[in-house]
């Protein structure tokens, strides 16, 4: 007996030709619609890239200047504004399932809420125990004061009756 006799042989997958076609669309379309836009936007920015460069370094005229001045400002603006969609994305997604949620009578806000309330209600009740606390410890200092006071006022009052006497 053999080893393939017990297990046998895998064989390779053979996809149908329905799924090649899917998978030769998939690749036209990542070509068209990925790596040709990445590919030219890659292409000319190294190109601006070495313009600049090529500007800064042999300045042929007096512009050279404003030009490089200006190819800086466009780079910088262009690379703001995906950032500014980016951070723009999350606070709008935000607004929209909470309009939404509304709509459809959902209140995701209201867990967060009750959160909230728990955690002022617990606040409260420990501003409440530290007024008591601080009250109570408060009424003792002016008691141990008041006596220590008293006590003090006694004897200089006996101190000066002996001293009279």
């Amino acid at each position: 007996m053999d080893v393939t006799d017990i297990v046998p042989i895998e064989q390779e997958y053979q996809p149908t030709s329905s799924q090649l076609e899917r998978a030769a669309a998939i690749r036209k379309f990542n070509f068209r619609v990925v790596y040709l836009p990445i590919g030219l936007i890659s292409l000319v920015t190294l190109i601006a890239v070495l313009a600049l460069l090529y500007l800064a370094l042999f300045s042929p005229n007096d512009g050279t200047l404003e030009t490089i001045s200006g190819m800086a400002n466009a780079a910088t603006i262009l690379g703001i504004v995906p950032l500014l969609v980016l951070c723009a994305i999350f606070p709008t997604l935000a607004i929209v399932a909470t309009v939404q949620g509304r709509r459809r009578g959902l209140a995701p806000i209201r867990q967060l809420q009750l959160l909230l309330w728990r955690l002022d209600g617990g606040i409260g009740s420990g501003k409440q125990a530290i007024s008591r606390f601080a009250q109570k410890l408060a009424n003792l200092f002016i008691t141990v004061q008041g006596a220590f006071a008293f006590i003090r006022t006694f004897l200089h009052r006996a101190a000066r009756l002996f001293k009279q006497g």
